[in-house]
């Protein structure tokens, strides 16, 4: 029999193992705290009270959480037992969510819903652990959607959001996208096999560059004719537009903003894959031009790099180089090491289509 938990509770922390918490309507519950539960949170009770209280999830199988109130607010939320967490009901997180080990299902039916409110950007979120679903959030600045399906995690992030209260949701949703890219120059082939969709309440939105996750796209980028990652919107009308794409890290970066009335976001494929190896270097720790980029590296694993002063002496050699991330600079080699000047970057690599072939770029260091 599952036990049920009808108290009211007023402590700095509390830790709740049990197999349960059912909260029985008209019953009084406040959690002020820590909870931590390996199954269900179940609340019919509108007396309930969850909003100081920081829940994790340890559950190993499906579990549930469940609200009967219009909306169930939780100060913070993290998920961490390998599980499946079906949302039931309207559920907002109000400062902190962490996604480590577990994920969360959110379906698509009226009044199932999970939100995020809370000022920080959300930084967690992997192949373990994700949402699955529709995810809300809002606040301004950078606003990452840890999402993914069936397949996988396939984040979304909105660089430059402006407007304090306006809601954006994002879905990963497994499927053809189903574009009519036929007008757009340079575009040769769309993935089909996912896409995202984008909704927009509360006040106006006037758009922002999007980052959409570069995860599995290799093996499309490389299949029939050669190209380059982009991002294709399309509006209710089933307008197209190319916003342009980067490859940065584990995005595709959009050179545009998306818009107001984007709802569609689709990857595609433009004519060509170049590498593109970055001509200045200024490691002083600004955070611009810090490290070696070289553009589309990540569709050549099977490469080597070689760094080489103005003497031809070789000053550093990378095998299976990878661009660096912000936090792994020095991990393999500490670019302020460098002094100003000319140096030759040399870069082999073999196109699983073509065969080996070689880029080689004058880089400048300043300071």
């Amino acid at each position: 029999m599952r036990s049920s938990l009808f108290l009211i509770v007023f402590l700095s922390s509390l830790r709740v193992g049990i197999a349960q918490v059912s909260i029985a309507s008209g019953s009084a519950f406040t959690a002020t705290g820590k909870i931590a539960t390996n199954t269900d949170i179940i609340n019919r009770s509108s007396k309930a009270d969850f909003s100081n209280a920081a829940i994790t999830l340890t559950a190993t199988a499906s579990s549930t959480l469940s609200t009967n109130k219009l909306i169930e607010k939780v100060h913070g939320l993290i998920v961490d037992g390998g599980g499946r967490y079906t949302i039931k009901g309207l559920w907002s997180i109000t400062d902190s969510l962490i996604l480590t080990n577990g994920k969360i299902f959110v379906p698509a039916t009226a009044g199932d819903e999970l939100g995020y409110e809370g000022t920080q950007d959300i930084a967690t979120g992997s192949d373990a652990s994700f949402i699955n679903g529709r995810f809300f959030m809002h606040g301004i600045g950078p606003r990452t959607f840890p999402i993914g399906n069936v397949d996988g995690y396939f984040p979304v992030r909105l660089d430059n959001v402006s407007e304090a209260n306006v809601f954006l949701g994002f879905e990963a949703i497994k499927g053809d996208p189903n574009l009519d890219f036929s007008q757009l120059i340079g575009i040769n082939d769309l993935l089909r096999d996912r896409f995202w969709k984008m909704t927009v309440r509360g006040s106006s939105f006037t758009g922002s560059p999007i980052s959409i996750s570069a995860n599995q796209l290799s093996s499309f980028l490389l299949s029939g004719q050669a190209g380059s990652a982009t991002i294709l919107e399309s509006d209710a009308s089933k307008n197209v537009t190319d916003l342009g794409g980067v490859t940065a890290s584990d995005f595709v970066v959009t050179t545009a903003k998306a818009s107001p009335t984007g709802e569609t976001y689709a990857l595609a494929k433009k004519e060509g894959v170049a590498l593109k190896i970055g001509e200045l270097l200024t490691p002083n720790g600004d955070g611009k031009n810090n490290v070696l980029k070289i553009s589309n590296i990540e569709l050549f694993p099977v490469n080597t790099v070689t760094l080489i002063d103005r003497y031809g002496v070789p000053v550093h050699k990378w095998t299976g180089f990878k661009n660096y991330s912000t936090t792994d600079s020095k991990q393999d080699f500490d670019f302020t090491t460098l002094a100003i000047g000319n140096y030759i970057c040399v870069v082999q690599y073999t196109d699983p289509r073509t065969g080996p072939a070689k880029v080689t770029q004058m880089i400048t260091v300043l300071k």
